[in-house]
């Protein structure tokens, strides 16, 4: 194994290595990353679900191409402190290569679901709507970018359809619905991804026309990001 800096990628330091196989018969495989997998997954929120949490919920929004489970999780408070409840969703691993988004998605869910003073309030005052595997078949199939079909799911939000693009139809037709329900406000929207060669975090994201907001948004970040790497 060793690096080298690649002049067809702008010189940058590219990973190498050199693997024998010892049996013809065997298969292999290479993972690019730490794996997330679709069923590590469905057992995760299943051990929640047997937790019987008041403020958790777990539905099924749809399936997928392959008859995978698209969940849709809720995490709030049956009693909310105001009458119009804010509404936050999160979607991730649109792109099956990018596990990252995953490991932050659950310790998302983590922190939600704990006895955090910051999560507590948050349970109380918003409501989370989670996505935590938009492309389920890619998963499963060891994709790096596409789903089933060989398509890049994230370049089909404008126009998609219920028979090639599945699950991201259901999530785009789920946040109108969300959009225009009664007692809810749609506050944001974060799609969570990972990179392959930008290291710490960084987000691309609309201005905010509150500072008071931006703050406290900042502040249940830190608070999040915190709990995830502790």
């Amino acid at each position: 194994m060793f690096y080298y800096r690649c002049p067809r990628h702008k010189k940058r330091f590219c990973f190498a290595f050199t693997f024998c196989f010892s049996k013809e018969k065997l298969e292999y495989f290479f993972s690019f990353t730490y794996p997330y997998t679709y069923t590590y997954l469905q057992k995760w929120l299943h051990g929640i679900e047997m937790l019987n949490l008041s403020f958790f919920r777990r539905n099924l929004l749809c399936r997928s191409i392959k008859q995978r489970r698209l969940d849709l999780l809720t995490i709030s408070d049956n009693n909310l402190s105001n009458n119009i409840k804010p509404a936050i969703v999160i979607t991730s691993r649109i792109h099956p290569g990018e596990t990252p988004a995953s490991y932050i998605c659950q310790g998302l869910i983590e922190f939600l679901i704990s006895d955090h003073p910051v999560a507590q309030f948050l349970r109380r005052t918003t409501v989370w709507y989670i996505i935590p595997m938009l492309n389920p078949d890619g998963v499963y199939m060891g994709n790096y970018r596409c789903h089933s079909e060989g398509l890049d799911l994230n370049r089909h939000w404008r126009n998609p359809n219920w028979n090639t693009h599945p699950t991201i139809t259901a999530t785009k037709v789920f946040l109108r619905q969300l959009k225009s329900m009664d007692g809810i406000k749609l506050d944001y929207f974060v799609d969570l991804h990972a990179h392959t060669t930008a290291t710490n975090a960084f987000t691309y994201c609309n201005l905010f026309d509150n500072q008071n907001k931006k703050k406290f948004i900042n502040y249940c970040i830190s608070s999040i990001i915190r709990y995830v790497f502790s």
